[in-house]
């Protein structure tokens, strides 16, 4: 089975929790014998490159549009880079797609970093779109990137949550209440990561940014809860 995986961040790039996610994804894929292929945008680079890494075919691009300035209006200034690069890193999945005849594809929700559905099953995952947290902090939806999300997610041919809460609060902000989705946890490996010893019952662990939308206030309210006891 070939799979295709859309990162924008896959290490060593810069990369955050989506760049971790496919990393491990894709080295365990190719450990059960599947032929796995990463495609996106690498800003660290100054020239677009192919090449094989741990097994994996890592396509990292670079945008031939990230030098454009924007036009400018008086005061105002336009910058469609945004959407030209949206254009064209969906230009270059197709390509790859036909090239390797590839049937499955693997994208995400930020950012809605798609411009057009790719000739291949599309999956994306839930792990949190900017709209959702937006909706989440009761803010202002971005004018720009709601519309790219909404679409993202919209012409999935699955969508993958990594837990119930993401996967309805996303569909909410981007009002597709009525698409279903399935849940897969984020996965752990447990020859790293296991319990060892008698752990103390009175200490709490809390792993991610301290900011709201990461459930720190619930983690506040559990504390309230556990001292009450």
């Amino acid at each position: 089975m070939k799979i295709l995986f859309v990162c924008n961040e896959f290490p060593p790039a810069i990369h955050g929790g989506i760049g971790s996610f496919v990393y491990s994804m894709a080295h365990e894929l190719v450990r059960h014998n599947w032929k796995c292929f990463v495609a996106g945008f690498d800003t660290s680079i100054s020239a677009t490159t192919t090449r094989v890494e741990d097994g994996i075919h890592v396509t990292r691009i670079r945008s031939p549009y990230s030098k454009y300035p924007g036009i400018h209006f008086g005061k105002y200034s336009l910058n469609l880079n945004f959407l030209l690069d949206r254009i064209y890193l969906s230009g270059q999945v197709k390509n790859l797609i036909l090239r390797e005849k590839i049937l499955l594809v693997e994208s995400f929700d930020s950012s809605g970093p798609l411009w057009s559905k790719p000739p291949a099953i599309l999956i994306v995952r839930m792990h949190g779109a900017i709209s959702a947290y937006q909706y989440y902090q009761r803010k202002s939806m971005s004018k720009l990137l709601w519309p790219l999300e909404h679409k993202n997610v919209k012409m999935a041919d699955q969508l993958v949550a990594v837990s119930h809460h993401i996967g309805e609060l996303t569909l909410l902000a981007l009002h597709l209440r009525k698409k279903e989705f399935r849940v897969i946890y984020n996965g752990v490996n447990t020859d790293c990561f296991k319990p060892k010893g008698v752990r103390d019952n009175k200490t709490i662990l809390y792993a991610g940014t301290v900011n709201r939308r990461k459930g720190t206030i619930e983690l506040f309210k559990a504390f309230n809860m556990i001292g009450s006891k």
